[in-house]
């Protein structure tokens, strides 16, 4: 069975066995599709692209706001720019709105 399970063959047949039978089910059981169309013709699709844009440009800024702290983590000493360290080793918190703690110290409770 161990190895029926590592072919890359049948894992294909059975992924798309299974999205046939999602496929199926969603058809048969789904709802009108002609009112799903009629949904679609009322959306106000510059809205849907406004909301769109404004998403990416909140995941710039993030990125860009991250930058700082994850370059400082990643160049703190005794660690290599691309260490294979656990998320749990490395000297920062999880938490985005805390500020870097410096390797060795912590931070005041």
């Amino acid at each position: 069975m161990k190895n029926v399970l590592r072919s890359p063959w049948l894992r294909a047949i059975a992924v798309i066995l299974a999205a046939a039978a999602a496929f199926a089910v969603i058809w048969w059981r789904g709802p009108a599709w002609s009112d799903v169309a009629n949904a679609f013709r009322a959306v106000r699709w510059r809205w849907v692209v406004a909301a769109i844009v404004l998403n990416l440009l909140s995941v710039v800024a993030r990125s860009l706001a991250a930058g700082p702290h994850i370059h400082a983590v990643g160049s703190a000493p005794g660690l290599a720019p691309h260490s294979q360290t656990r998320p749990s080793d490395m000297p920062h918190s999880t938490d985005p709105t805390d500020p870097p703690v410096s390797p060795g110290r912590r931070a005041a409770s």
